[in-house]
């Protein structure tokens, strides 16, 4: 990559960063902070195209110039006894004059590189992780961020291409890490929910590990992979997300399963479409809107998403309030970073009652709503909200339907938005 008074010149003179080239006032290896968000800098142009940071440049695209410079051998030394690998920058200094004020610019190019880079501990900075550990960063809207499912396929595929190269170990065990990272409960629901589908080698992957979980079959891996036509060298590629089936492929399974003719191109859990277009389902949630007429007015799947996901947020909240202990009320504070409508607000409004009349009725709401606090197993977990939408989505309709009536007090509407109130925290607010 050329590194030139000349480079720097022509890529300034865009006025706007890119991709392949960011701006920076300052480049320098103190304090750490600013070290460690060079180092993510460097790590995204190496996975992605490679690039330039130009120094001395502010983010308007004015020339400001630099105060430090640092020697080339001192920084790629510094940044090898970060990652333990060292990355073959170039860096260059020089004097630029303009309306007689001379004064020091800076080009560091960072090369493509043709292996995935990654730091293999945590850099932290003030206000917390700025480089996460195994983590593939990438150049996305001109800036340094973490690779979503997307890149990674881009990554894959970019690497597939040179034909010689084949994964190591590591590699894949950086991308299988990635991949769990974004394509996690949370974002898989998101799609589920909003009925969003990408097909890509990972959710076809998705697609034969749900096939074989949940459809009892006569076939094991091998058996399978012969009637389909897939190499037997290469049956752990296509349920790992490291192959791409044909066309033909697709057919066969679709027909072998009896699937419905559409199942790979759209977002399923446990075989099922999402479950708010079942017509009893959806019945049971418009049936609580108080003026329908504005139904017509809005986004189905971000209304039926935005549905489900504040019932698992306020169901969570609601058992929490149930099994944990009753905090004295000097402990009860609504001020910090609880949500409004958390636990200790619920606790906060039966602040008065006695300990005996508090706990019996929280067992009265016990018995009454004992069908919905059955399906949450553990509400402290981080992923609470999410399993509780999983073990939701497995119900039969019958007592889906059942839970959504149960719970569901009233949603109500109007041009532009939407509220949902349920019975199980509107019972404690009015009591």
């Amino acid at each position: 990559m050329e590194v030139s008074k000349a480079k720097f010149l022509e890529l300034v003179q865009s006025g706007r960063e890119d991709n392949c080239w960011d701006f920076k006032k300052e480049m320098s290896i103190k304090p750490k902070e600013k070290f460690n968000e060079l180092i993510k800098d460097i790590l995204a142009f190496s996975n992605s195209k490679g690039g330039y940071l130009l120094l001395g440049v502010d983010n308007n695209g004015n020339l400001t110039g630099v105060e430090e410079e640092l020697d080339e051998a001192n920084l790629g030394g510094k940044i090898e006894s970060i990652l333990g690998y060292a990355i073959d920058i170039k860096l260059l200094y020089f004097n630029h004059n303009i309306d007689d004020n001379e004064m020091k610019l800076g080009i560091l190019s960072i090369p493509k590189s043709e292996k995935i880079r990654v730091s293999p501990k945590s850099l932290n900075g003030n206000k917390g992780i700025i480089v996460r550990e195994n983590a593939i960063y990438v150049r996305r809207n001109t800036r340094s961020v973490e690779a979503n499912s997307e890149d990674l396929e881009t990554i894959k595929s970019k690497i597939n291409l040179k034909g010689s190269y084949r994964f190591k170990e590591h590699d894949l065990q950086v991308i299988k890490r990635n991949q769990r990272h974004y394509v996690g409960m949370h974002k898989i629901l998101v799609d589920y929910f909003r009925d969003n589908f990408s097909f890509n080698s990972n959710t076809y992957s998705m697609k034969l590990n749900e096939i074989f979980n949940f459809i009892p079959s006569k076939y094991n891996k091998l058996e399978f992979a012969r009637i389909v036509g897939i190499e037997e060298t290469k049956i752990d590629d296509h349920f790992e997300g490291k192959s791409f089936p044909t066309l033909e492929q697709l057919l066969r399974i679709t027909l072998m399963f009896d699937l419905p003719n559409d199942f790979f191109f759209r977002p399923t859990i446990y075989l099922r479409y999402p479950i708010w277009q079942n017509p009893l389902v959806n019945f049971s949630i418009v049936d609580k809107v108080d003026n329908k007429d504005y139904l017509l007015n809005i986004n189905e799947k971000d209304f039926f998403s935005d549905y489900f996901k504040t019932l698992a947020k306020e169901t969570i909240i609601f058992t929490r309030f149930i099994r944990r202990d009753r905090p004295k009320r000097e402990e009860i504070s609504l001020k910090g970073t609880f949500e409004p409508r958390g636990e200790r607000i619920l606790f906060k409004l039966l602040e008065d009652l006695s300990d005996e009349k508090f706990e019996e009725y929280r067992e009265q709401l016990s018995t009454q709503f004992y069908k919905i606090l059955e399906m949450v197993h553990d509400e402290n977990h981080i992923d609470a909200p999410e399993e509780f939408l999983y073990h939701l989505i497995g119900l039969d309709k019958s007592l889906l339907c059942r839970i959504i009536n149960e719970s569901t007090k009233e949603i109500k509407i109007n041009k532009d938005s939407y509220h949902f109130y349920f019975n199980f925290i509107e019972e404690i607010k009015g009591y």
